[in-house]
């Protein structure tokens, strides 16, 4: 669930950018960060997917739930390898 809500949000700012129009999110930080490029609005990636690896990093806790440490939905390092 994580994987997909992020990619839908990946392919919202860089297709229709709905969440922008509606003001769901603000304009200047979606732009003003390095790891937005702007010249790929528009740009389908190939097999429709922005969102190629990714992974997330569970715990359970003592009372026996399960909570979400971090998200890993760049590229790691080591992967052209």
């Amino acid at each position: 669930q994580r994987a997909r809500a992020f990619e839908a949000y990946i392919a919202d700012l860089y297709g229709e950018r709905k969440l922008i129009k509606v003001q769901a999110i603000p304009l200047h930080p979606v732009l003003s960060d390095p790891a937005y490029h702007r010249t790929l609005v528009g740009a389908k990636p190939v097999g429709d997917r922005y969102l190629t690896v990714g992974a997330v990093d569970l715990v359970k806790l003592a009372d026996g739930t399960w909570h979400v440490l971090e998200n890993h939905f760049t590229m790691p390092f080591g992967i052209s390898y």
